[in-house]
């Protein structure tokens, strides 16, 4: 409809809203990173589903992201007993550092709608305080509660807020608002909802990583205040309550995860609170050490291999490439090489090589490394743009001059994204190696094996090969350090994980 830069207004033709405020997100992430802040609005649109899903993206791209829609009438005007406002659901969700995306998600309703037609469904009653017949009549029976009213959360302040989020999604956007609004379990036909996307770059207003370290002080010392009669733990919003439920429950002996470091954090806490085992597999950043006596073009002909191995999508890819000054060069030229004969395309196809990211935001994470790298001093070798046509695709990328303090070293980049740095001898690659936040596997490349192994015996990780590409194998022990997680998978040390030792002593 209209582009004004930091603003922008769509018309959805009341297409699928999940997909449309999508699309949102990645242009509304993209203005914020041009100007400070943006503004997207999606008229004509069908209702989204979880507002966090959209916000939390936002977020992992480094935005405060705030997110709200308009919705079929649910409650009446406050005073009133006719249905004239919609629970208008709203999201807010913020990077927490290392306690992951904190994220809010919520209907100004007391209750989610989705519940009390779940209740109708499996023919129970539902809570007092929830809902109203017709007549506004207190009611227990979702079938009368659906014909009726939801009630507002917190009374007229929830009609409040729901009515003036009316203004935001449906009036300022040129939506439908009030009782024009189609809800999701009428007839299909034209919804007309409304969504507005704000997205707030971080570093236009603070360091990201003073901020991160301020919402990191922020959880913990709400965590930390003492918890009140019958509650084990304070949570802060978008905690992942249901699973520490799942692992408090005593049918759960131990737990086992393999995911980001978010969801590890979650499940790890919830153990140990819970006094049980658990095994995490998470992140990494794995090192591919070229020592100075290392076989150039095998070393190079395997980084390719080990780096663009499901378009760089797995954890046990290599990704930070350390090389000897003495041999830097001659590397660089046969990797890139190597990376730039790479085909990519459609991955059904037994000629391709690269295929595509699997999900949109992974590839906008991709770009965001690449471009933060860049103006930090990496230099582009290759790739660094994204592919045209369908699918998530993203060129097979190199970049040289990489070091500590660069995304593309730092973080764990899962796409087809390759960082090269220069060790001036061996005590510095075995810094630069072990300045990652993740320890999950180690390459090391050298025609001498007992070189190889006395370098690895000096960085972290829970898996060293050399003159070999890092992988899992069932007769091996599997798994991380430091960020990439604890415990093992696989192998004898795997069923140990998940076994206790018992001792017996019969006196005679």
């Amino acid at each position: 409809m209209s582009d004004n830069g930091a603003v922008l207004v769509v018309d959805g033709r009341d297409g699928l809203g999940q997909v449309l405020t999508d699309r949102a997100v990645t242009h509304g992430v993209e203005r914020a990173r041009r100007h400070g802040i943006s503004a997207v609005a999606v008229r004509n649109s069908g209702h989204f589903g979880t507002a966090a899903y959209f916000t939390r993206k936002a977020a992992e791209q480094g935005c405060v992201a705030i997110l709200v829609t308009n919705a079929s009438p649910a409650m009446a005007p406050w005073g009133g007993r006719e249905k004239r406002v919609g629970t208008n659901p709203w999201s807010v969700a913020a990077p927490g550092g290392r306690y992951g995306t904190v994220v809010m998600d919520i209907a100004n309703t007391t209750v989610a709608r989705g519940k009390i037609y779940h209740a109708k469904e499996r023919g129970q009653p539902i809570p007092e305080g929830w809902a109203a017949d017709a007549d506004g009549v207190p009611t227990t029976d979702p079938r009368r509660a659906i014909e009726g009213l939801i009630l507002p959360m917190a009374g007229h302040k929830g009609y409040a807020i729901s009515f003036m989020f009316d203004v935001l999604a449906g009036v300022l956007t040129g939506s439908a608002f009030g009782g024009a609004v189609v809800g999701p379990y009428q007839p299909a036909g034209k919804s007309g909802v409304g969504h507005l996307l704000i997205c707030v770059d971080i570093r236009a207003m603070a360091d990201p990583a003073e901020f991160e370290q301020r919402m990191e002080a922020l959880v913990e010392g709400t965590k930390a205040t003492p918890a009140a009669p019958g509650v084990s733990e304070v949570f802060v919003p978008g905690e992942p309550e249901t699973t520490a439920r799942l692992i408090e429950d005593d049918r759960i002996a131990a737990v086992t995860l393999t995911g980001s470091n978010r969801a590890g954090a979650a499940v790890g806490s919830a153990a140990g609170r819970a006094a049980k085992k658990s095994v995490l597999e998470l992140g990494g950043s794995d090192a591919f050490v070229v020592l100075d006596d290392a076989d150039i073009e095998a070393a190079a002909a395997a980084a390719v291999k080990a780096r663009f191995t499901n378009s760089g999508q797995s954890c046990v890819c290599a990704k930070r490439f350390i090389v000897d000054a003495s041999v830097a060069d001659a590397f660089t030229s046969a990797f890139v090489a190597g990376v730039q004969a790479l085909r990519a395309g459609d991955p059904r196809e037994r000629d391709t090589q690269v295929g595509p990211l699997a999900r949109d935001d992974l590839r906008a994470a991709i770009q965001r490394q690449v471009d933060e790298s860049v103006a930090a001093g990496a230099r582009l070798l290759t790739g660094g743009k994204p592919l045209p046509g369908a699918g998530y695709f993203y060129q097979p990328t190199v970049l040289a001059d990489t070091g500590p303090g660069m995304p593309a070293f730092d973080e764990e980049t899962f796409g087809p994204l390759a960082a090269v740095a220069v060790a001036h001898g061996d005590e510095e690659a075995v810094r630069l190696a072990n300045a990652g936040a993740y320890g999950l596997g180690l390459s090391v490349w050298t025609a001498d094996a007992g070189r190889g192994i006395a370098l690895a015996r000096r960085i972290t990780s829970g898996a060293a090969f050399i003159n070999a590409v890092v992988a899992s194998d069932p007769r091996l022990p599997f798994g991380g350090t430091k960020r990439s997680g604890y415990g093992r998978e696989l192998a004898a040390a795997g069923v140990r994980e998940f076994t206790n030792t018992r001792t017996y002593w019969v006196g005679t």
